[in-house]
């Protein structure tokens, strides 16, 4: 069998039994010197041949031609054996890739042999490059040629080549920033940059060593400047210390770590008013700690209304609930506009029923007194048919009415003459005697705006189906 026979072989194969087929031939390769040269013979064929070789590269582990194919003319081909050069090369193989490869692909290799810890040639190839080159490439190489030159090769580097260096070697970013901070004077505007840019990643990879860097750089910089990232969920309590010891009104999301937090540190929180939006984290505390935490800062939890949020209410114990549902309904703005209150707070349909209380019945011909508009009393289709069918807006009616409003609107546009349709009022009508129409209405009657332009008449030798029938585009 030759590279033509193989070829016709795999012609009526899918892509992946084409790849299959491939890596067993170069498994083979390793001992059989027939299959060996159906693979050199696809070397030398096409586009096509060459991808095909580099895939039975996968079994046979040949490096050499995955080296000589960094060079083939074809950018696919050399996409392709990028990616195999990291599986296959050998360090010494691999040192000579990437001294040979652009720049760009200078990272992608450095950064696949970085991914399978090969750090031999990516550690001989940096040794030859100066500081400033060096730079943006120490990311990829091994935790102490990284430390050994971090000093000299990121004292120019980008936030990038940060990230990236936060991303490997966690470790080491934090405490080359931590070193920073304990060593600045004044704000640095640099390291403030820097520290935003990787501590959403230190909190991924050592929350500790990104908690130990805010308190460094607290002595410079507000909390409230600094990206925490995940920080206040992977080491809430923490972070609250922090928050309440920096007496700032920081907005730090924490309500998603309320229930983690002691009940110290929750009151303290909650009575500061540090930990948002009362609904969103309210529901998740203990019911004996909601209880508590509203007689404590309930009142700040008001609106000037005197009202509480529904979600907040709906949160409380079920004696609490009561009693706020009981001083909801004498509230004046519920006594005067009980339909907007009602819909925006009233827990009254939710939990037990207060004892004594006067709760709203639905109004007639509504599905309740809460969807009733309360300056007006009526339904809303109702209300449009007062006014005319054609100002009727179904949107503003609720679900179970729309289709009997649509159809009633349908039912008064139906009845309506054709001529009396336009609610709006029609221009002057213009005379044109000699217009000709297409409908039972006399030309009189047509409107048609007045017109200065010249129009020449038609020819009598157009056909006869260029002619437009409607009257006012007629000649």
């Amino acid at each position: 069998m030759n590279a033509t026979d193989l070829l016709r072989e795999l012609e009526p194969l899918a892509h992946a039994a084409r790849v299959r087929r491939m890596v067993t031939l170069g498994q083979a390769a390793r001992s059989d010197r027939r299959s060996a040269g159906v693979i050199a013979g696809l070397e030398q064929g096409d586009v096509y041949a060459r991808s095909l070789a580099l895939y039975a590269c996968y079994g046979s582990g040949d490096g050499a031609y995955a080296l000589r194919a960094l060079a083939d003319p074809s950018r696919g081909v050399r996409s392709q054996a990028l990616r195999l050069a990291a599986l296959v090369c050998d360090d010494t193989q691999a040192q000579s890739a990437l001294a040979a490869l652009p720049a760009r692909a200078q990272r992608r290799l450095l950064s696949q042999l970085a991914a399978r810890r090969r750090y031999g040639p990516v550690d001989a190839f940096l040794a030859t490059l100066p500081d400033a080159e060096a730079g943006p490439l120490l990311a990829y190489a091994s935790p102490a040629v990284a430390a050994a030159r971090a000093e000299q090769s990121l004292e120019r580097a980008s936030a990038n080549d940060w990230r990236r260096l936060a991303r490997l070697h966690p470790s080491l970013a934090a405490e080359l920033l931590l070193r920073r901070a304990q060593a600045a004077d004044g704000l640095d505007q640099r390291l403030r940059w820097l520290a935003n840019a990787v501590l959403p990643l230190l909190a991924q990879h050592t929350p500790d060593a990104a908690l130990a860097l805010v308190h460094a750089l607290r002595a410079q910089l507000p909390l409230g400047q600094l990206e925490l990232g995940s920080l206040p969920q992977r080491r809430p309590d923490a972070v609250a210390d922090l928050l309440l010891a920096s007496g700032e009104s920081a907005h730090i999301e924490l309500a998603g770590v309320a229930r983690r937090l002691d009940p110290e540190r929750l009151r303290v929180l909650a009575a500061r008013g540090l930990l948002g939006f009362r609904g969103a984290w309210l529901a998740g505390v203990a019911p004996q700690l909601r209880g508590e935490l509203y007689q404590q800062a309930g009142l700040g939890w008001r609106d000037a209304e005197g009202a509480l949020a529904l979600d907040v209410v709906l949160a409380l114990p079920g004696p609490l609930r009561a009693d706020e549902a009981r001083r909801h309904l004498s509230l004046p703005a519920l006594a005067t506009r009980p339909a907007p209150a009602l819909r925006r707070r009233a827990p009254v349909g939710r939990g037990p029923r207060c004892p004594g209380a006067v709760h709203p019945q639905p109004g007639p011909g509504a599905a309740g007194a809460w969807r009733v508009d309360p300056d007006r009393r009526r339904p809303l289709p109702a209300r449009a048919a007062a006014r005319g069918a054609s100002a009727w807006r179904p949107w503003q009616a609720s679900p179970s009415r729309r289709a009997a409003g649509a159809q009633r609107y349908l039912s008064s546009w139906l009845t309506i003459a054709p001529t009396q349709r336009r609610s709006s009022p029609q221009p002057p009508a213009i005379p044109c005697p000699a217009q000709t129409t297409t409908d039972d209405r006399p030309p009189s009657t047509v409107h048609r705006p007045p017109s200065t332009v010249h129009r020449p008449a038609r020819s009598s030798q157009w056909p006869a189906t260029t002619t437009r029938s409607h009257p006012s585009r007629q000649p």
